[in-house]
């Protein structure tokens, strides 16, 4: 039963941080759209 909280436990982590990566790119889009337009 603790190995299984484990995983969901990093499982989550894990979801969080692409969640944070995602809501970054999203933060540079229009900075990156700039720089691929020039």
């Amino acid at each position: 039963m603790y190995i299984l909280n484990l995983i969901y436990q990093e499982i989550d982590l894990f979801i969080s941080i692409s969640y944070l990566n995602v809501v970054k790119f999203d933060a540079f889009k229009p900075f990156y759209k700039i720089v691929t337009y020039n």
